[in-house]
C-alpha cells in the first residue's frame, strides 16, 4: 500500500515517521545521490506541513500545500526536474483576503513579530479520503471583521464540499478574561489557529492559542462533523475562568487515540483545579474585608465597613449568590472589617467600634433588618474581631490592643453574656477568622514573624486550643477556611499583588495543592457554604476597592498542562508540572511542544521550554503534585527527565536570547522501533545536539543512547531547535533516516532566517548523511526557513515548507 501523509506528523499518534519509505535509504542519501530536485512557488509563506496523498487525482500523486495567503494548492508529487520554469500546480484555490501585518488588532500591532506580513492559514490541513476532502482554516479580515472559516475542498478540484465554507464561532460558560453576563465569545482576532487540525472518529478538531499572549484570549478546542461542517454541540474552553491557556504546540496538531480521545498540551496561563466562577462585582465600597453568614441555606448574608468617612457599618442579603438585596445601613461605625454568624434564628454582628477605646460591639436581627441587644464588651482591639457558631455556643476572636498583639476568645450561648475569656500566647497583627466545622473551632490568622505566615489552632470548647499549623504561606491578612466535602484555605498573598490563593486538603493540617488567582484581595476573604457550593467573597485591590463574589468551582484553569479529552471535548483528565506556576511566571510554557502517544503503549510523551520530556498514562495523568519538588521530581507520574542540555550547560551552545537560559522543545519527539536498539524517540532542542532515548515499553532510560556530533547542532542563540520527522522501511537495518530542519546561524523567534534541512542515520546520529549546505554552488540551498513546519517524506522525496514562497523538493538525483 503506499504511503499517505494526511495529517501532521503522519498520524494522529504524532510519531512523525513514515515506515513504507523504501526508495530512501542510508547508503543513498548523500551529496552525490541526493539533492535538491525542484521547487513549488506558492503566493506566500508557508507555515503548515505539506501534505502526500496516492492517486488523488486520476493515477497523479499529490502534494497539497496551504499558505499564509490563504491559498491551497495541488502539485504533482512526482513532477519531474526539467526545464527552470516551474512547474504549474493541478489546481489551487484561494479562501478569502488575508489579514495583512501589522494590524493594531494582532498581537498588540506593530511590535508584534511572532508573523510577520500577512496571516492567512496558519495550521497544516488534514484530508480526509472517505470524504475525497482537505480540510484548512482561513484567516481572514473583511469589512465586518476578522473571521476564522473552516473550508472543506474537494480532493480532485479544489472546489468547497458540504455547504461550507462554515465560519468557526464558539462560546463557554464562565467568568474569565473578556466574559459578559457568565459567557465567554470566542474573539477571532485573539485567537490564532496554530496547531494542525486533526481528523478523529468523523470529527475535525481545531484548537486555538493566541497572537503574542494579546488581549482577554483562551485556549480553545472546537469540534465540526466531517460530512457536513456542523459544529458539535460543546466546545471547550480550558481556561473559561481565568484567562490564557493558549494551544499553540509549535504547529504540531492534537494527538487522538482509538477510543477518540483527544490530547493538547496547553502554554502560558494559570493552573487550578478550582477556580473562581460566575464572579460579580458589587457597586459596594469596603474598608477591610467582607464577613458572610448563611442563613438557614436560604440566604447569603453580607456585611461590610463603608468605605466613605463615617465607616458605618451595612448589611445585605443575597438568595442566589450573585444579587445583594434589602441593604441596610447601621448607625454604627468600625475601625476595620465586621464580623457575621447565624445562630438561633438569628443573625449576629460583631464589629469594632471607632470609640476611643476601639471596644468590640455585639449586636443581633431576627429579619436582617432591625439589629438590636446591643453589647459592648470592655475588650479593645485596633482590628476587627471573627465570629462562629457550633455546639450551641457562639464564639468570638480579637487581637487585644497591648503591644504583645495577643488573640483572645469568648464565648456566649445567647449574645448577650460572653464568658470563657481565653488569652492565647499567639499573636497577630490584623483581624483573626473563626470557623466552626465537624466539632471543631478553627483559629486562623496571619502572624508576627518577618513574612507573617499563616497560621490554624484547634479547640472543642473554646478555651483550650492546640494542633497548631504553620504554613509556609504568607499574608498580611487572616486565611478564611470552610468545608465543602473537603477543608478548603483562602487568602490574599503578599506576592503577585496580593492574589486570591486557595489550598484544600482533608484538615487542616494537610492543606496543599495551592491555587492562584488573577483576582487581587486587598484585606482578608470570606468563605460560606451555600446551597451545596462554595463562595468566596473579597474586596477587591482597585482604587474604589469594590466588594466581590465568585462560586469556587471544581472546573479546572488549564494552563501549562497535558490535558485529555473525550470526543465530545469534554475535560477528562490533565497533568501539570510541579512548578508550574513559575514556568507561568517566566513565560517558560508547557506548550510549545506537543503530545505523543507511545504505538503499543498506554503512555504519552511530551515537553516543552524547561527541555523535560514528561511520560504519562492516558489513563491516569497524573493532575498536580502539589507535594512535589526539585528534589523529589513528579511522584505521580511515570517519569519525567531532561531530555535537552540542562540550564546553564557550560559545554552546550549559547540558549537563544528569551529562553531563560532553557534549551526549549519545540513539537514533538518522533518514534521508530529501530532494528538494533528497539523503540527509540528523537529529540532535537535549542541551541542542542540531537538525541536518541531508548524506551523499554515503560519508561526511557533518561541517558541518550545516541548523540549527534558536537558540531551537528541547532545553532547557538537560536530558536526552535530541529523539527522532525522520520523515514524507514519499517524496522529494516539500513533504511532509518532522521530528517531536521533547523535554521542556519540566526534566531528565527522574531525574524525571517534561512534554514538547512539535514539528514542522519537514525542508527548511529553521529553519522550526518547528507545536509542541503554541502553541496557546490548552493545547489541544495533550502531558502527561509518554514519555523515550525516539519519535513514530509513520501516515495522516495522530502517536500520542506519555506517562508520563501515556494516548497522544495528533495529526493535522489538520478
Amino acid at each position: 500500500m503506499p504511503v499517505i501523509v494526511a495529517t501532521q506528523h503522519n498520524d494522529n499518534q504524532r510519531t512523525g515517521a513514515n515506515l513504507q519509505e523504501t526508495a530512501l535509504r542510508v547508503d543513498n542519501v548523500n551529496v552525490g545521490q541526493f539533492g535538491k530536485l525542484l521547487e513549488f512557488p506558492v503566493d506566500g509563506q508557508v507555515y503548515g506541513q505539506p501534505l502526500y496523498v496516492p492517486n488523488a487525482i486520476g493515477a497523479r500523486n499529490v502534494v497539497y500545500v496551504a499558505t499564509m495567503h490563504n491559498s491551497v494548492y495541488a502539485f504533482d508529487a512526482d513532477e519531474p526536474p526539467g526545464p527552470p520554469a516551474p512547474p504549474p500546480p493541478l489546481w489551487s484555490r484561494n479562501l478569502g483576503p488575508s489579514v495583512p501585518l501589522p494590524d493594531s488588532a494582532i498581537g498588540g500591532g506593530a511590535g508584534y513579530r511572532d508573523l510577520q506580513t500577512e496571516i492567512g492559514i496558519l495550521s497544516t490541513p488534514v484530508v480526509s479520503l472517505p470524504h475525497n476532502a482537505i480540510y484548512a482554516v482561513a484567516f481572514t479580515k473583511e469589512t465586518d471583521g476578522f473571521h476564522y472559516r473552516l473550508h472543506a475542498l474537494d480532493l480532485q478540484t479544489g472546489r468547497e464540499l458540504f455547504g461550507g465554507p462554515r465560519t468557526i464561532e464558539a462560546s463557554a460558560d464562565g467568568s474569565g478574561a473578556g466574559s459578559v453576563n457568565g459567557k465567554i465569545l470566542f474573539q477571532s482576532h485573539l485567537q490564532n489557529q496554530r496547531p494542525a487540525l486533526l481528523l478523529s472518529n468523523g470529527a475535525i478538531y481545531v484548537c486555538f492559542a493566541s497572537f503574542g499572549d494579546h488581549g482577554d484570549y483562551h485556549g480553545w478546542v472546537l469540534g465540526y462533523d466531517a460530512g457536513t461542517l456542523a459544529p458539535l454541540p460543546d466546545a471547550a474552553n480550558l481556561t473559561a475562568n481565568c484567562r490564557a491557556g493558549g494551544i499553540w504546540q509549535a504547529g504540531q496538531g492534537p494527538a487522538a487515540d482509538t477510543h477518540g480521545n483527544i490530547y493538547v498540551m496547553t502554554g502560558n496561563g494559570d493552573f487550578n483545579e478550582r477556580t473562581l466562577g460566575g464572579k460579580v462585582t458589587l457597586n459596594e465600597s469596603a474598608l477591610g474585608g467582607p464577613a458572610a453568614a448563611n442563613i438557614d441555606d436560604t440566604l447569603i448574608a453580607l456585611a461590610w465597613t463603608g468605605l466613605e468617612a463615617q465607616r458605618r457599618l451595612n448589611v445585605a442579603v443575597s438568595a442566589d449568590g450573585r444579587q445583594f438585596t434589602g441593604k441596610v445601613t447601621l448607625e454604627e461605625t468600625s475601625v476595620d472589617s465586621p464580623a457575621l454568624a447565624f445562630a438561633n434564628s438569628r443573625l449576629y454582628l460583631a464589629w469594632t467600634g471607632t470609640d476611643d477605646d476601639r471596644r468590640v460591639n455585639i449586636c443581633s436581627s431576627h429579619d436582617q433588618t432591625r439589629f438590636s441587644n446591643k453589647v459592648t464588651l470592655d475588650e479593645p482591639s485596633s482590628f476587627g474581631p471573627a465570629l462562629a457558631f457550633g455546639n450551641g455556643r457562639l464564639y468570638l476572636a480579637w487581637v487585644g490592643r497591648g503591644l504583645l498583639h495577643r488573640l483572645h476568645v469568648m464565648s456566649s450561648a445567647d449574645g448577650v453574656t460572653w464568658e470563657n475569656r481565653t488569652v492565647l500566647s499567639e499573636r497577630a497583627t490584623a483581624a483573626p477568622s473563626l470557623s466552626f466545622i465537624g466539632g471543631t473551632l478553627y483559629l486562623s490568622w496571619a502572624g508576627t514573624d518577618w513574612d507573617h505566615s499563616l497560621n490554624v489552632l484547634e479547640s472543642t470548647d473554646g478555651i483550650a486550643f492546640g494542633n497548631k499549623k504553620t504554613f509556609p504561606d504568607h499574608s498580611r491578612y487572616s486565611p478564611a477556611l470552610a468545608h465543602d466535602g473537603e477543608f478548603q484555605m483562602m487568602w490574599a498573598g503578599r506576592d503577585r499583588g496580593q492574589a486570591l490563593r486557595l489550598m484544600s486538603g482533608a484538615h487542616p493540617r494537610v492543606l496543599g495543592n495551592t491555587q492562584t488567582y488573577d483576582d487581587r484581595g486587598a484585606a482578608a476573604p470570606a468563605l460560606v457554604m451555600f446551597q451545596g457550593a462554595l463562595h468566596a467573597l473579597w474586596t477587591g485591590d482597585e482604587t474604589l476597592r469594590r466588594l466581590n463574589i465568585a462560586q469556587v468551582t471544581r472546573t479546572p484553569s488549564l494552563g501549562d498542562c497535558i490535558v485529555r479529552l473525550g470526543p465530545d471535548l469534554a475535560i477528562s483528565d490533565w497533568f501539570t508540572p510541579w512548578n508550574t506556576l513559575e514556568l507561568n511566571d517566566i513565560d517558560n510554557d508547557l506548550g510549545s511542544g506537543g503530545v505523543l502517544l507511545l504505538p503499543g503503549t498506554d503512555l504519552l510523551a511530551g515537553g516543552g521550554k524547561e527541555g523535560k520530556l514528561y511520560l504519562l498514562r492516558r489513563g491516569n495523568l497524573g493532575r498536580f503534585c502539589s507535594g512535589c519538588h526539585e528534589a523529589t521530581g513528579e511522584t505521580r507520574i511515570v517519569q519525567s527527565f531532561q531530555a535537552t542540555a540542562k540550564r546553564r550547560d557550560s559545554s552546550a551552545p549559547r540558549p537563544a536570547p528569551h529562553s531563560n537560559g532553557f534549551h526549549h522543545i519545540h513539537g514533538s519527539p518522533v518514534y521508530w522501533n529501530s532494528p538494533h536498539r528497539g523503540p527509540m524517540i528523537y529529540v532535537w532542542g535549542e541551541a542542542d545536539r540531537a538525541k536518541a532515548f531508548a524506551f523499554d515499553g515503560s519508561k526511557f532510560d533518561p541517558v541518550p543512547a545516541d548523540m549527534s556530533l558536537p558540531t551537528v547542532v541547532t545553532p547557538a542563540g537560536s530558536m526552535p531547535g530541529a523539527m522532525l520527522s522520520l523515514s524507514a522501511d519499517q524496522s529494516r537495518p539500513g533504511s532509518g533516516i532522521l530528517w531536521a530542519s533547523h535554521p542556519t546561524k540566526e534566531d528565527a523567534n522574531h525574524g525571517v532566517v534561512d534554514g538547512t534541512l539535514r539528514a542522519l542515520d537514525a542508527t548511529d546520529l553521529k553519522r550526518e548523511l547528507w545536509n542541503s549546505d554541502q553541496a557546490a554552488g548552493q545547489r541544495d540551498v533550502l531558502g527561509m526557513i518554514a519555523k515550525f513546519s516539519v519535513p514530509t517524506v513520501a516515495n522516495g522525496r522530502v517536500y520542506v515548507a519555506t517562508f520563501s514562497n515556494k516548497i522544495v523538493v528533495y529526493g535522489p538525483l538520478a
